[in-house]
């Protein structure tokens, strides 16, 4: 799992390296089942990367690809919330809180 500014979308959009922890969970369960007492980023790596265009968007200008992502980026956030509004529609126990349920 990945966290920090690789969360942000935003910087990817914005042809900015991402920068973030990558956070092994595997081994982060395995030292539980082993009752390890681990702290916080014991097996957590710092990480950076660069996005590539996408071959597809390679004869484009970089403000072009950016505008692009951008859009992915919010067409991704439209999507989750209509998936926490149709989990509200058909489970209203089940929605996240601040989802209020529909009737």
């Amino acid at each position: 799992m990945l966290c920090g500014d690789a969360q942000n979308a935003g910087s990817g959009t914005e042809g900015k390296a991402l920068e973030g922890w990558w956070f092994d969970r595997t081994q982060e369960y395995l030292a539980r089942r082993r009752g390890e007492d681990f702290g916080d980023y014991r097996y957590a790596t710092r990480e950076t990367f660069e996005l590539a265009p996408l071959p597809c968007w390679k004869h484009l200008s970089p403000e072009k690809r950016q505008q692009l992502a951008a859009a992915l980026v919010a067409l991704s956030a439209q999507a989750a919330a209509l998936r926490l509004y149709l989990l509200a529609f058909r489970r209203p126990e089940a929605a996240p809180p601040g989802v209020a349920a529909v009737p």
